[in-house]
């Protein structure tokens, strides 16, 4: 496989010289079954090469690494000066503590040796383990994070369906005073929309493109486009209270964190309009 990658010897004696060459060519040989590219697969045997230089995989074979571990070591990672000077404009970005993390536990997964987190209970266990995946593998967030995300997602579907109603039979009359609802242009799909007609009496989806005279004549509506005139309105609101707040968004995590961001908002602004009496 590695032979297949690197042309040049320069570039193909690290991957046969460092430790774990089989079980990366292993990794490798997986991923190209799944149709990854030459690119990719080039791209990904430097990340694993890391994986196995700042993890220590050698020097501890066989132990489980917790994701606490690979979160560390990748903002180390992403923080480091690299020694080819094409890659020192990239070193420190998001994007390449997140690429690491991806790799990294995608390759401990394969092997056995990444320490799980604690499944969630509850009556949406398997639901929210597969979000909280999503969240790890497709876009890097760290445990508390997707933790904090999974358990507000938890609280409100509990209390959606507190009367034992399964998700997908919510219904429109559990809704009554939810009568309109406006979205940005680019949520549209004929998918949301017929989603959202089955939940509430009238959603307002403009389209971004030339629409069809049947669509022109919705959209000019009277109800249309009071729900339009709205939007904006609530937008405003909302960016009031950051404003008054000093933030454009908040930076403290959980519930109780997103409530205290509140407050703080709510605080300022009710100063702010105290002070133009």
């Amino acid at each position: 496989m590695f032979e297949q990658l690197f042309r040049f010897p320069s570039a193909l004696n690290p991957h046969l010289s460092s430790p774990l060459v089989e079980e990366r060519r292993r990794f490798l040989c997986h991923r190209a079954e799944e149709g990854i590219g030459r690119n990719g697969l080039r791209v990904l045997a430097y990340y694993l090469l890391a994986c196995v230089d700042y993890l220590r995989l050698a020097e501890r074979p066989g132990e489980l690494i917790t994701r606490d571990e690979v979160e560390r070591q990748a903002k180390l990672w992403a923080g480091r000066v690299s020694p080819a000077p094409n890659m020192r404009r990239i070193s420190g970005r998001r994007s390449s503590r997140i690429e690491f993390l991806r790799h990294a536990c995608a390759w401990l997964k394969f092997m056995g040796r990444l320490q799980e987190s604690v499944p969630t209970s509850g009556r949406f266990a398997d639901e929210l383990g597969e979000f909280a995946r999503f969240l790890d593998r497709e876009k890097g967030l760290n445990p508390g994070c997707s933790n904090a995300r999974c358990a507000a997602i938890g609280r409100f579907l509990e209390l959606l369906t507190a009367n034992t109603i399964p998700l997908h039979k919510v219904t429109i009359s559990m809704f009554g005073e939810i009568k309109d609802a406006s979205f940005d242009r680019g949520f549209y799909s004929e998918e949301n929309k017929a989603a959202l007609e089955e939940i509430v009496e009238y959603p307002c989806l403009p389209q971004k493109q030339r629409t069809q005279y049947t669509r022109c004549m919705e959209t000019a509506t009277l109800r249309f486009k009071q729900a339009r005139q709205r939007h904006p309105g609530i937008e405003s609101a909302i960016g009031a209270l950051q404003s008054g707040n000093g933030l454009k968004r908040c930076r403290d995590r959980s519930e109780s964190g997103f409530g205290r961001y509140l407050g703080l908002a709510i605080l300022g602004r009710n100063m702010h309009t105290l002070a133009n009496c």
